[in-house]
């Protein structure tokens, strides 16, 4: 893709889109007083909850702060590219910045898998290069899936209830105790 950088000056207009001139041809002014500055990409793991609720993972990749929005965000599984799974939502101007957020969808066994390393890569181009920005994220092992997880809570809760079985027992006990004693005094 072919960027094209003008900075604005006094006389021009300000322009806060972009013009496109067919495939692969960009000419963005820049507001005046705005540095071209790179994202900042942080990546986060899937919720337990999901994983747990719907046996799916979604990884989430936030690139932030960056300006002008000439980024290119891929994904990669094992520095393999991944092409399904994702939505990648339009950049958002805010504050003078341009933040971006992406979603890479798996399933739970590929996200229950340590050898799996996921990385997010945002391309910037900054006016005369692009560089690469990236943040990754190895799966987790998981030593135990859900049905060792419902039968240990089964387990625990077999266990509270007869702890407090033993207890009731024990109290009826003393009081049987008790009234024998108080039967025989009164006797």
């Amino acid at each position: 893709m072919g960027d094209i950088f003008f900075e604005q000056q006094d006389f021009m207009p300000c322009i806060n889109s972009p013009l496109n001139f067919g495939p692969g041809t960009r000419v963005s002014v820049l507001e005046k007083g705005h540095f071209i500055t790179p994202p900042t990409v942080t990546i986060f793991s899937p919720s337990k909850r999901e994983l747990e609720k719907k046996q799916k993972a979604t990884i989430v990749c936030l690139a932030t702060d960056f300006y002008p929005d000439h980024v290119i965000l891929t994904w990669s599984l094992n520095n393999n590219p991944i092409t399904e799974g994702i939505k990648t939502e339009e950049p958002k101007y805010e504050n003078k910045k341009y933040s971006l957020i992406s979603r890479l969808r798996i399933t739970r066994n590929q996200w229950q898998n340590s050898k799996n390393n996921f990385k997010c890569k945002v391309n910037f181009y900054n006016s005369s290069t692009s560089t690469s920005y990236e943040a990754s994220i190895t799966g987790e092992e998981c030593g135990s899936n859900t049905s060792t997880n419902d039968s240990y809570l089964r387990q625990a809760n077999l266990g509270k209830l007869v702890y407090i079985l033993l207890i009731f027992k024990s109290a009826l006990y003393g009081a049987f105790i008790m009234h024998l004693k108080l039967r025989k005094k009164v006797v």
